[in-house]
């Protein structure tokens, strides 16, 4: 199994993972042959990426199930949708006063961060990114946040109460984003240098709102404003450095940037694992925490089996074995003709994976 861009020269092969919809609903089966339809669902759905299957087989397991993100997806949504609706009504208005609302964010919220919290494989590692739609991206995007960041939580050893306010933390991090005006400034677009630091202001204005009508703590809203910082002081809105972060930012901006970097979006296509790895490696120490970027990077798997890949021989091989101290040097299978031979990157220091193909 394999994640490849949608396009034409996918038309035959076997989708390895069903593609279900932010309701539970299953949109297309898995192990269905691609066919012209189905890429035309893929495009109506806004499907950039698919996994399908290869001829090397591997078991689909991830740190989560896509039914327990996809449901809390669903939850989080139509709570954000029915939130929306209360403060374009009542934006004027002390909201807390009025309709009662800290109460009721605070209980839904906590609820999905549990069901989060209790479904999540520890023992895992991050195997599989999520293939988004465009159209749910943002909602999409926040739930994977919070799944890789309560994550990244157990592994620093958090207690339950710890993992608790991180979870809320990382849900609500994107908050002011439904204070902006969203069709402007989250279409997914390259924006203009004004446009760009209007939509900075999202964090100020998120904070602003849990500050002043909830009751909620401040190590749950201080990752709303902080988690755009980078630990060398050139992040946003305050350009504060590393020792002045909390913790709780420090991890929501890795899960942030690394589940950014791994989606399409409408203005580029998404990054591989390995590449999104190699950006985060090349930043830590410089743009984010780097014990913590390194645990991070320790748990994912960039090469997984099924993998497509370019190798410094010039060959292309699919990787058939991960190997568990060094999941950057993996076993890939080279076919020359109808003969095929196997590499172990580990004990064969001078051949390298090049890139990774994400194309059919």
């Amino acid at each position: 199994m394999r994640i490849v861009k949608v396009s034409s020269r996918v038309i035959g092969s076997s989708l390895a993972r069903p593609i279900i919809s932010n309701c539970g609903q299953i949109l297309i089966a898995g192990n269905s042959k691609i066919s012209e339809n189905t890429i035309k669902k893929f495009k109506r759905f806004g499907i950039k990426s698919v996994y399908i299957k290869t001829e090397v087989a591997n078991d689909i397991y991830d740190i989560i199930t896509d039914e327990i993100r996809k449901t809390n997806i669903h939850k989080f949504k139509s709570f954000i949708k029915g939130l929306n609706l209360k403060l374009d009504k009542n934006r004027k208005i002390n909201i807390r006063k009025e309709i009662k609302l800290d109460k009721e964010l605070k209980e839904k919220i906590i609820e999905i961060a549990w069901d989060l919290i209790k479904n999540i494989n520890y023992s895992n590692k991050i195997k599989f990114v999520d293939i988004k739609s465009i159209e749910d991206y943002l909602y999409e995007h926040q739930i994977n946040i919070c799944i890789l960041s309560v994550y990244m939580g157990k592994k620093l050893k958090f207690n339950d109460k710890k993992l608790e306010k991180l979870a809320v933390a990382s849900l609500i991090c994107d908050f002011g984003n439904l204070l902006l005006d969203s069709e402007k400034y989250l279409s997914n677009k390259i924006l203009s240098k004004n446009e760009r630091k209007e939509f900075e202001k999202h964090t100020q204005l998120g904070y602003d709102f849990f500050h002043n009508e909830t009751d909620f703590k401040i190590t749950e809203i201080i990752p709303i404003i902080e988690h755009h910082e980078r630990v060398n002081g050139t992040g946003y809105p305050r350009g504060v450095h590393g020792d002045q972060m909390h913790i709780f930012s420090k991890i929501i901006a890795i899960a942030d940037v690394y589940d950014a970097l791994t989606s399409d979006r409408l203005h580029r296509l998404a990054f591989s694992q390995s590449d999104a790895v190699k950006m985060l490696m090349n930043d830590a120490g410089i743009l984010y925490d780097s014990e913590i970027t390194k645990l991070f990077i320790e748990n994912i798997i960039p090469y997984p089996t099924g993998t497509r890949v370019l190798l410094s021989t010039n060959d292309i091989g699919i990787v058939t074995h991960e190997k568990e101290s060094v999941f950057d040097l993996p076993i890939v299978a080279v076919l020359n003709g109808k003969r095929k031979r196997w590499i172990d990157l580990s004990k064969n220091k001078e051949i390298s994976i090049e890139k990774v193909i994400m194309t059919k």
